[in-house]
């Protein structure tokens, strides 16, 4: 009789056989596959193998695979095959017919490899939002470039995407961490970059997924961002040094609120600082991953209206750079990530939808908080010139300095020519003697702005990248106190 686990293991690859049936009896995928893993079980697969061809060359051109393998299995007959005696018995072992990567017991991945990694972006079906591969074709300076903050505009053919987006909704990109950086960070850690390691799906936590090590600190971990108080208290638990242990657990504690505070504002430390920080706190890796949170995407207020600039989106972005207390050279990631690519390369992006609707405004714009803006008043802009009625646009911007950053100056003066914007409010706090802001600009306009926001029922956005709402705030409901009568409990609202 047929020893049962041979005769599993052929009606596991009868039907793989049976496509490569009109094929030399060397084929290198199954023998190479069989006589490493079993001698005898590849002997009598060129038995069932010289069967098949004989059955499908009576069969028509169009047989199905199913119909070809009941007849080759009812055309079988046994063979006595004799197993070599020796030392230790030999087991049927699985085999994956596609398999890309074996990890071994030691954890190191078998698989053709090269020396370097791609870095091509990649649509991401994992992800909660839809995702869109855009092209990057513009990257033009906006301010001089000798001034101390680098202010660019970004652009990105949308060709072929399908990607839609409407005024006030916000661009978000998936970057990813920089090659060299996670690789470094092996190396300090003792981790080989090409293991394994099952991780969560981003944002579907009861679903997991398998990755190398490269590819999962560098597309999904957010490696170098900045840790929360409860991964100080969580590494604590896997120190195997006293002094490690009790220094993480002061940190996030209560008690060391001072600390925890120095370190991530003034030092800035990243998740991957604070694993060389304490060299005794070392996580498997696959814990390393669920401990650190996931990269998410950095969202930018979109500067174009589709409308007007078709298959494109525009971004306004600052390059995020500073040095921390050591000297050490920090960068924002999603800029750094950006500031890497070269134009004609692509990037992956999603659309955050906007709650904006097409209303009287007030839009009250901080340095690159000017980007949504711009979109708005290219939209009115168009709607305008098809002769239909626009709403009033009170239009705020609040800069510096007027000769460095009066952030798309030409386009603001045609538009307030144009009449797309009913009132323009410039502040620039370093060029007088008296230091004027946004709020102090708003504040002559309380009556105004009080008329819009109540009896035009009219909306007032506010849009910055780190200047302090409240001021802003206390200046509209000022106008709605003064003007309207509200108490300012009922104007806040």
């Amino acid at each position: 009789m047929l020893d049962p686990g041979l005769l599993a293991f052929c009606s596991i690859v009868v039907t793989q056989i049976a496509r490569l049936a009109d094929q030399s009896e060397d084929n290198d995928i199954f023998r190479n596959a069989l006589e490493l893993h079993q001698p005898t079980v590849y002997r009598y697969a060129l038995e069932l193998s010289s069967v098949l061809r004989s059955v499908l060359r009576r069969q028509k051109s169009k047989a199905q695979l199913l119909d070809v393998n009941a007849q080759a299995w009812s055309a079988l007959f046994e063979v006595g095959l004799q197993v070599e005696s020796g030392g230790s018995s030999s087991t049927l072992k699985e085999i994956e017919i596609n398999t890309i990567a074996v990890q071994t017991e030691a954890g190191d991945v078998l698989a053709p490899v090269t020396d370097s990694f791609e870095q091509n972006p990649v649509l991401r079906p994992e992800l909660p939002e839809r995702t869109f591969l855009v092209t990057y074709t513009v990257n033009r300076r906006v301010k001089a470039k000798d001034y101390d903050r680098n202010v660019f505009h970004l652009g990105f053919d949308t060709s072929g995407t399908r990607l839609k987006y409407v005024i006030g909704e916000a661009l978000g990109v998936h970057g990813w961490n920089d090659e060299s950086k996670v690789l470094d960070f092996c190396a300090l850690y003792g981790v080989n970059p090409r293991r394994l390691v099952t991780i969560p799906v981003l944002g579907r936590e009861d679903e997991m997924h398998t990755r190398t090590v490269f590819q999962a600190l560098q597309q999904q971990i957010d490696l170098f961002g900045r840790p929360s108080k409860s991964f100080f208290t969580d590494l604590a638990a896997y120190a195997t040094n006293y002094v490690d242990q009790h220094a993480l657990l002061f940190t996030g504690a209560p008690e060391g609120a001072a600390t925890f505070k120095e370190l991530s504002e003034t030092d800035t430390v990243t998740f991957a600082d604070v694993l060389g920080m304490y060299p005794s706190a070392r996580t498997g890796i696959q814990r390393l991953c669920e401990l650190v949170r996931d990269i998410k995407p950095w969202h930018y207020s979109i500067a174009s209206a589709q409308s007007v600039v078709g298959d494109r989106v525009d971004l306004l972005v600052v390059t995020l750079e500073w040095a921390n207390p050591s000297g050490s050279p920090r960068y924002g990631q999603r800029t750094r990530y950006l500031a890497r690519h070269k134009l004609g390369q692509k990037v992956t992006v999603s659309i955050k939808l906007s709650v904006m609707k097409v209303r009287p405004l007030i839009m009250a714009g901080l340095d690159t908080g000017a980007a949504p803006f711009r979109a708005f008043l290219q939209h009115r802009a168009m709607l305008q010139k098809q002769g239909e009625a626009v709403g009033p646009v009170y239009y705020y911007f609040g800069s510096r300095y007027q000769s460095q950053e009066y952030l798309y100056s030409k386009e603001i003066e045609v538009f307030v020519l144009d009449n797309v914007i009913t009132h323009a409010g410039l502040a620039f706090s370093r060029d007088g003697l008296k230091k004027v802001c946004i709020q102090h600009k708003m504040l002559e306009d309380s009556k105004a702005l009080a008329d819009v926001m109540l009896d035009q029922q009219g909306m007032s956005y506010l849009c910055r990248p780190m200047w302090p709402v409240p001021d802003v705030y206390e200046a509209l409901v000022d106008a709605l106190v003064t003007y309207k009568g509200k108490t300012a409990e009922a104007a806040g609202e």
